[in-house]
């Protein structure tokens, strides 16, 4: 965590002299937002039966496609503010793990995630059909169960 605390020294730095990091030296702002990644990507794997559980719901019809993709921006969004408090604590950044796992299954968050948006900014109508949409989920979701069977 010393290289990360130095790469946000030096961001914090350039930011009150109007610059940044991303302008100085990519490779190193690239290396910053990956440290927030990976305990994004943490702290959704470990709220995995959480978000299996909703899309259970969706999956068995018992919440509707707009509650679902609702909760589910909602569920990401206190991933990363759940994140972003970790990366400015470094206390808890300091103790903090990342399982291998967690980028695989974040990445699926991530699909989910994607036309999730998509369809909430566009509807059925103008962006995906509620059956193209739930055999998106439907394919996503057997993809995650794999994180179950341990």
């Amino acid at each position: 965590m010393d290289r990360y605390n130095e790469l946000l020294e030096k961001e914090k730095s350039l930011s009150q002299q109007s610059n940044s990091l991303i302008f100085e030296n990519k490779d190193e702002f690239i290396e910053l937002l990956s440290y927030g990644a990976r305990v994004k990507n943490q702290i959704s794997y470990e709220r995995k039966e959480d978000y299996y559980s909703l899309i259970s719901q969706y999956i068995e019809k018992v919440v509707t496609p707009p509650i679902f993709q609702s909760e589910f921006l909602k569920m990401e969004k206190e991933d990363a503010k759940t994140a972003k408090m970790i990366t400015n604590d470094f206390k808890q950044l300091a103790s903090f793990s990342v399982d291998l796992k967690a980028v695989e299954f974040s990445s699926l968050i991530g699909e989910i995630s994607d036309i999730s948006m998509v369809a909430c900014e566009f509807g059925p109508e103008e962006g995906i059909s509620d059956q193209k949409f739930r055999k998106s989920i439907e394919k996503t979701f057997l993809q995650m169960q794999e994180f179950f069977k341990e």
